[in-house]
Order: C-alpha cells, then sequence, then structure tokens
C-alpha cells in the first residue's frame, strides 16, 4: 500500500474536497476535476481511472442536483477509461431515489433479503417523476 501510495496509484479524497468545495456542490465543477483526473491518469502513463464515491454526504435538498450530475457523469465515462463505483444507503434512499440511481447507472447491486442482486439498466418501461417533470427509461 504504501509504495501504491508513493506511486501515486491511489489517492483518498474527502467529499468535502471534492463534491463541497468552495462549499457548496457544483455538478460542473466536479465534472471538470473527473476529466483533468483522467487527463493525469492517461499522461502518467496509467490505462485509465478507477473510482469509488461515497454518497452519505448528500442532503436530501441537493439530491435532484447530484441526480443531474450523476446523468451527465454517466454520459461523460461512456466509452471512457474510467470506471465508477457509486455507493448509496439503502435505508436512506426512498423508492423515487433508488429509480433515479438505478437510471442512471449501466449496473447496480442490490441487496434483497441478504442476498446481492445484479441488475443492468433497462429502457424497457418509462418513469415519469411529476415532481421534477423529469422521465426515465427503466
Amino acid at each position: 500500500m504504501i509504495t501504491t501510495w508513493k506511486k501515486r496509484q491511489i489517492e483518498f479524497i474527502s467529499y468535502a474536497n471534492w463534491f463541497l468545495k468552495e462549499g457548496t456542490f457544483d455538478s460542473k465543477r466536479t465534472l471538470n476535476c473527473w476529466i483533468e483526473k483522467l487527463n493525469q491518469a492517461l499522461t502518467s502513463g496509467y490505462d485509465g481511472l478507477r473510482v469509488a464515491e461515497d454518497t452519505n454526504w448528500l442532503e436530501k435538498e441537493s439530491w435532484d442536483d447530484f441526480v443531474d450530475y450523476e446523468e451527465k457523469l454517466d454520459s461523460l465515462t461512456n466509452g471512457c477509461q474510467m470506471l465508477i463505483l457509486c455507493t448509496y444507503c439503502q435505508d436512506i434512499c426512498s423508492v423515487t431515489e433508488t429509480i433515479d440511481v438505478i437510471s442512471n447507472h449501466q449496473m447496480s447491486l442490490i441487496k434483497k433479503k441478504g442476498k446481492w442482486e445484479k441488475n443492468r439498466e433497462s429502457h424497457a418501461k418509462e418513469y415519469y417523476r411529476p415532481e421534477t417533470g423529469r422521465k426515465y427509461n427503466l
């Protein structure tokens, strides 16, 4: 681990220094930071970038902005040398928020009755959120 750390093959950044830089969540700034990190990795000779995000810091009032960010991030990383693992607490997310999460990710793991199930994004059904006016293909 120490060698990995010294070679800058692994980096830990707190949510406050990444998502809430300058005190607020700004999706455009965060997306630009991801592009910058990916370019740094590629210029350093790495094949790409692996990321793990934790969303426990996310407040309910920022949810819709974060959903928009994740939609843009998914578009940005599609076909890109970037693999992102996003974690969400099922105990905190409502059914509607869970649908938001699944619709913005290519694949999801959900724990049901103590067992993990893999779900791929499915475009078979359409879901409409009247409070935001957004439509999702599920």
